[in-house]
Order: structure tokens, then sequence, then C-alpha cells
């Protein structure tokens, strides 16, 4: 009996330990997937959040005013670009006609920029700055003309072109 009550003694801490262990890996399992749970949330809110910073924001015309200072060619499209047909001949190009198109909410004058002249292989021969005089108001197109005064290009590039670019520099806003 002596045995058996050693062996009892000897037992009891044992269960008790194991008892223990039990309860200690059962919150230690508890403990993670309460971690998991927090680092899952985290991550749902910060996806939220990138999510929402990406989405494209509403542009008020606050950002279409500055974008219309910084970068005018955005809003302002040259077609009918033309040059001196008699300078052709002589293989020289002179920006003498621009038809512009206003596509900003607002009245803009006093433009600048530069026509850059390509020849057949795409290669660029050269480029010449000119400005424009007038204004262009909301939507509206017009063709400014050497001949009629609304047209200054002082520079002239040597060479055959076929194709032309133009690219607006500077514009004054008015409303």
């Amino acid at each position: 009996m002596r045995k058996l009550l050693v062996s009892c003694a000897l037992l009891l801490p044992l269960t008790a330990c194991k008892d223990n262990l039990s309860k200690q890996a059962a919150n230690e399992r508890g403990a993670i997937v309460e971690a998991q749970a927090g680092a899952s949330a985290a991550v749902s809110e910060a996806a939220q959040a990138l999510a929402a910073a990406s989405a494209p924001r509403q542009r008020g015309i606050a950002d279409e005013r500055l974008a219309l200072s910084v970068m005018p060619e955005n809003y302002l499209k040259a077609t009918e670009v033309k040059s001196d047909d008699g300078a052709a001949r002589r293989q020289s190009l002179q920006l003498i006609s621009i038809t512009v198109s206003n596509t900003s909410h607002f009245s803009v004058a006093d433009l600048r920029g530069e026509v850059t002249w390509t020849d057949a292989k795409g290669v660029d021969i050269g480029s010449s700055p000119f400005s424009l005089s007038g204004s262009l108001l909301p939507s509206e197109t017009k063709t400014f003309s050497t001949s009629a005064g609304t047209l200054a290009s002082p520079g002239t590039v040597q060479g055959v072109a076929v194709r032309s670019s133009v690219t607006f520099r500077r514009v004054v806003i008015l409303s």
C-alpha cells in the first residue's frame, strides 16, 4: 500500500504538471489566434486605406487652373500647322499659320510655344519659338497667322519636314 501511495504521490504532480502544460498550450494557441485576427484586421484596414488613397479623386477647377498654367499643352491642341510654302522650296521652314483649340474651362491669352519640324525618317530637323496674340475662350478653336498679325514666329529651320509638333510653354489665364 505504501508503494501505491508513493506512486500516487508521484503521479499527482505529473498530472498537475500535464494539466498546467495543457492549459499553457491552450493559452498560447488562443494568443496566437488573437494575434492572427489582429494582424488580419490591420492588413485589411491598410488595404482599405491604400485603395482609398489610390482611388482617383475629383479634380476641382483649381486643379485645372494649376495644370493649365504648368502644362498648357494638355489643354491646348494645335492642328493645321503650316509653314511658308515659298521657304519650302529653299528648304527653309518658318511657321506662318496654326489652329489652336482650348479644351480648358478658362479663357487664355499670350500663348507662347515651340514648333518642332521632323523629317521623313522621324528625325527632328529643328525647332523655333512662336507667340500668339489675342485670346482663346474655353472650348474655342481659332486660327492664328502671320498675315493676320496674330502669330509671330521669327525663327527658321533648314531642311525638309513631313511633320511638325507643337509644344506650348506659356499661357496667361484670363478667367
